[in-house]
């Protein structure tokens, strides 16, 4: 059987990969799919993933004083109500305490 896609090669399917996950649509699924793989639930469309961002869209990522989508108290879904801009320092100083207080109420981590 002849291929459809003759121009999907494995390079050219990793180059389009790249792009894509440069693009706001690829961030978007890339955050959706990481908090799917972590078992959180995830309330967002894409339209209001990128209206809540906002401004400051442009100043997420990695670095310790970067923004990034935190869930109030470490807790339940992302979804509008539930989510808050804050820096990667303090998101994981929060998921630390939450962590830390789910081990004392359960006396397991």
């Amino acid at each position: 059987m002849a291929e459809v896609f003759p121009s999907r090669t494995p390079e050219a399917m990793r180059r389009y990969s790249r792009l894509y996950a440069k693009t706001d649509k690829g961030k978007f699924r890339k955050q959706r799919d990481r908090a799917r793989v972590r078992n959180i639930e995830w309330n967002l469309t894409f339209e209001e993933w990128r209206d809540w961002w906002g401004d400051d869209f442009c100043k997420r990522g990695k670095e310790m004083n970067a923004l990034c989508m935190g869930r109030i108290n470490d807790r339940g879904a992302y979804e509008l109500g539930n989510i808050i801009k804050i820096t990667m320092r303090e998101n994981l100083a929060q998921a630390n305490v939450t962590r830390y207080q789910d081990y004392d109420e359960t006396g397991c981590s």
